[in-house]
């Protein structure tokens, strides 16, 4: 999650289908003050793990929150298009 940045699109996988999120936000929240809200009418992906992420003991009360939207199907279709265009077929050896 270290790596993430705005703008960033991540793949989830699942048994019944693909989804593809943008990352929109990552931010600390302390569990002593702070509470990570879900709603039920979101279909945003939110990541969520301990902070910082060298920490040497577990359990401490910060956690790093990263939160990705859906990308429509057509924006999704269309990116996966690029990719599959921009593959690279190596050349054969002479």
């Amino acid at each position: 999650l270290r790596e993430l940045q705005p703008g960033d699109e991540l793949q989830v996988d699942a048994s019944r289908a693909t989804r593809r999120y943008r990352v929109v936000s990552m931010h600390v929240a302390d569990t002593r003050r702070d509470a990570i809200a879900l709603r039920e009418d979101d279909d945003a992906l939110l990541l969520v793990t301990c902070w910082p992420f060298e920490a040497l003991a577990p359990g401490g009360p910060l956690r790093y929150v990263v939160r990705a939207e859906p990308l429509p199907a057509e924006v999704a279709a269309q990116a996966q298009a690029r990719r599959d265009s921009a593959t690279i077929t190596p050349s054969p050896s002479a």
